[in-house]
């Protein structure tokens, strides 16, 4: 099996960085001049929201320690930790944080419409010895259709389900960069977020179910033996789509103070029953994955934004 020689760690961090100086090139722009309507319209703010607020741009660093399976349905898990630079950039229709980069289409007060991008760390495991490698970093890109149950503005709390359609994209760059179409996931998400636990929404809480569908062009990427890469002890596969796991997950991220917050992350996800079940390389119903970081902000705009 093709091995990889790069740390895990070291392409989260080029990554990181590249996506730091592109967003950083993109975003520069957009930062808004400190004028007096600038300083009144963050007074007002403040004074709203009880001091609750966030620059609305910003750079730091971020360091982060994860323990993941190396793929869903992997019997095996990995810990890494690294450090890296990150732009959170909070606009009315552009967010950009340290997970995601988000577009706001349409928002009402029951339906949102956005578009979104993410990636995850993927790695092969001994079940696929001596078969290609996976990609070293999996992006997902796609519309979300939201309906909320209740909003912060007028509950206190967000309730709402979401319905993301995104294609998947592997990358690496092991001996030349690479970016590969991989076939459509989607997910029905229900979400509950309440910022208002401590005071000043000094605690970020979100909490969320989900169950998943991929088509079958994903499904093979993962979970397909062909017959040249069976064995005695792995049979060939041939992978479709449909149902791929129900998940849990819980959100948590906690303002020491204005510059220095603390994240914690963990989710389950359940996958017996997925249309893959009985192919060789899933060999784990039940994946556990948390992380913890610790989040620095080194700069931020004075233009500033209710935490939201």
């Amino acid at each position: 099996m093709k091995r990889v020689n790069k740390l895990d760690g070291a392409k989260v961090m080029a990554a990181a960085g590249l996506a730091s100086v592109l967003s950083f090139g993109m975003l520069q722009d957009s930062a808004a001049a400190d004028t007096a309507e600038t300083q009144q319209k963050n007074a007002a703010a403040t004074k709203e929201y009880d001091g609750a607020t966030d620059p609305k741009l910003e750079f730091g660093i971020f360091g982060a320690m994860a323990y993941v399976p190396y793929y869903k349905g992997s019997s095996e898990n990995r810990v890494f930790a690294f450090p890296f630079p990150y732009v959170v950039y909070r606009g009315e229709t552009i967010d950009l944080d340290e997970d995601s980069l988000t577009g706001h289409f349409f928002n009402s007060e029951k339906w949102a419409l956005d578009v979104s991008l993410y990636a995850e760390v993927d790695k092969s495991d001994d079940a696929r010895e001596d078969m290609d490698d996976l990609d070293g970093v999996m992006t997902a890109v796609g519309p979300a259709i939201k309906y909320y149950f209740d909003r912060k503005a007028s509950s206190g709390y967000d309730l709402y389900l979401s319905l993301p359609v995104r294609a998947a994209i592997s990358g690496d760059w092991d001996d030349s960069l690479t970016a590969d179409y991989r076939g459509l996931q989607s997910k029905l998400i229900l979400y509950y977020e309440n910022f208002d636990f401590l005071p000043n929404k000094q605690l970020e809480f979100v909490a969320g179910a989900a169950v998943g569908v991929i088509d079958s062009e994903l499904a093979s990427y993962y979970y397909e033996v062909s017959p040249e890469d069976a064995t005695a002890t792995r049979p060939a596969y041939k992978a479709s789509g449909g149902y791929s796991g129900a998940s849990l997950s819980l959100d948590l991220t906690y303002h020491v103070v204005d510059r220095f917050s603390i994240r914690g992350y963990t989710n389950i996800d359940y996958l017996a029953g997925a249309s893959f079940e009985d192919s060789p390389l899933f060999n784990e119903k039940v994946n556990f994955s948390a992380g913890l970081a610790l989040i620095f902000s080194i700069w931020q705009s004075e233009d500033r934004v209710p935490r939201e």
